[in-house]
């Protein structure tokens, strides 16, 4: 394994809520009673956000990361209107890319999956980005028959200057860059493992 991404993953922050805590458990009461961390809005958390790892090891809250825009026309960092979205744990983890979050006129928010990786792709994903080799695999149609790839892939490069691309064919939707990627990166690898569920 690199050392790199594993000491990147050490220097997490250590999680507030025990492992399966639920939204009625002291440590992840929405209430805001003394001594409690509340949930955060819609149960889901991102990671550029420096209060992330108080969710961490909460499978009960999505996390979740902005990606930029690959070449910004304005700034740097300039964001895509793509996420990718670390759902659950252990063997139920998911990984999502998605878009355009609307808020629709009843007030729920719909948005576009693009595709995920199940439990075994991610793994296969993690452990070669751990060697800092470049890795490129392909995302899945949210279709639990067929299951089919659908064409758009996540491409990551390691290095001095690592980098994850979501792309289709030769357009990037978005990426993440420097210190965010190490962070993502550990974030899926410490949901990976959070044990047989």
């Amino acid at each position: 394994m690199n050392t790199e991404l594993l000491q990147t993953t050490a220097a997490l922050p250590a999680a507030g809520p025990e492992i399966g805590a639920s939204a009625g458990s002291e440590t992840a009461d929405i209430t805001g009673q003394v001594g409690s961390s509340p949930l955060p809005e819609n149960f889901e958390f991102d990671i550029a956000d420096p209060r992330y790892g108080e969710y961490l090891k909460d499978d009960g809250i999505d996390l979740f990361v902005r990606l930029e825009e690959l070449c910004p026309d304005d700034m740097p960092g300039q964001l895509s209107g793509f996420i990718l979205r670390i759902i659950e744990g252990g063997r139920c983890i998911t990984l999502q890319a998605e878009s355009g979050s609307v808020e629709q006129p009843y007030g729920n928010r719909n948005y576009h999956l693009l595709g995920y990786l199940n439990h075994a792709s991610i793994r296969r994903f993690v452990e070669e980005a751990e060697t800092g080799a470049p890795i490129t695999i392909g995302l899945r149609e949210f279709d639990q028959k067929t299951c089919l790839y659908n064409g758009a892939v996540l491409s990551f490069t390691g290095g001095d200057t690592p980098e994850l691309r979501l792309c289709f064919g030769v357009h990037c939707f978005g990426a993440l860059r420097g210190e965010l990627v190490a962070r993502f990166l550990g974030c899926v690898l410490t949901r990976l493992y959070l044990g047989d569920r």
